[in-house]
């Protein structure tokens, strides 16, 4: 008896050994299909991708949880990062050759975008989204209005400032408009008195914009006096580059007074300008207690 229960043992180990090699053989010379996974519950998934209902990272932890092999869910994000390259570029392209109007403006709808969540639709502004708000859910002034469009005419350095200065932007904190002639190979790339007008009219009240620099530009005194009023009720900017700009010792004047009643404003660049040692002088009383070298002169 013991003898024929240990060869029943050994007869079925042998089998179970058996029926463990077939299956391995069989999984070998086919395709790994999930029962979990359906076409169909793929396919949707990669439509909420596509449509920016889920992000990249969620769609793959949605995928895998579904039962979605990882090749294939690697293929995906491949090509869904291929396609938004194509449509970031082309786009680019459109906007470097065209001023699409406003009924133009292509939006997508709520949704998290490169990590970030909107809550609202958005627009493509500088390759970055930006929320689209209804012009009627801000109030602004004729005289806001009216140089946010003298801005968006003046393609690209204008069209860039007017969207970061708008109020229907809420989260891009930083304006870059360093010689946007590219030392004069661009032509009407410089920011010039008129330009600083329209500038300081929408930051008299912004409450976003952290840091402008218009280093290297044609602002002259002028341009500087524009800035100063503004800067003297702004309590947002800490960071301003006027460098380069053809100031004289009546635009550091200007500048001194605006700083003795602007405490906000941590870093100022106003190196190349030709200031006497004396109006320099004038320009480090202003700025008091301040760490002296965020006040540049070189």
């Amino acid at each position: 008896m013991e003898l024929a229960a240990d060869l029943a043992r050994a007869s079925g180990a042998s089998s179970e050994d058996d029926d463990r090699a077939r299956m391995q053989a069989a999984f070998s010379q086919t395709e790994f299909k999930p029962a979990g996974a359906p076409a169909a519950l793929a396919l949707a998934l990669r439509t909420d991708l596509a449509a920016g209902r889920l992000t990249m990272a969620e769609y793959a932890r949605e995928a895998r949880s579904a039962g979605l092999s990882t090749s294939e869910v690697a293929a995906t994000l491949k090509q869904h990062a291929a396609a938004k390259e194509t449509s970031f570029m082309e786009a680019s392209a459109e906007a470097a050759t065209a001023k699409p109007s406003p009924e133009e403006v292509i939006t997508f709808p709520a949704g998290t975008y490169y990590g970030r969540l909107h809550a609202t639709a958005v627009k493509v502004v500088d390759g970055i989204f930006v929320p689209v708000v209804p012009a009627a859910s801000h109030a602004i002034s004729e005289e806001l209005s009216a140089s946010l469009q003298w801005l968006r005419e003046q393609r690209p350095w204008g069209a860039r400032a007017a969207e970061r200065l708008s109020p229907e932007n809420n989260f891009l904190p930083d304006l870059e408009l360093h010689d946007e002639s590219r030392g004069g190979r661009v032509a009407g790339g410089k920011v010039d008195p008129e330009g600083a007008m329209h500038l300081a009219c929408a930051l008299r009240l912004n409450t976003v914009l952290m840091s402008l620099n218009l280093g290297d530009n044609c602002l002259g005194d002028e341009g500087a006096a524009h800035l100063a009023t503004a800067l003297a009720s702004n309590r947002t900017l800490t960071g301003l580059n006027l460098a380069g700009n053809g100031l004289s010792d009546a635009g550091a004047d200007l500048l001194a007074a605006m700083l003795e009643t602007n405490r906000v404003l941590a870093t100022i660049d106003i190196g190349g300008n030709a200031f006497s040692d004396a109006a320099m002088a004038r320009l480090r009383e202003a700025w008091g207690a301040r760490d002296a070298t965020n006040l540049r002169f070189d």
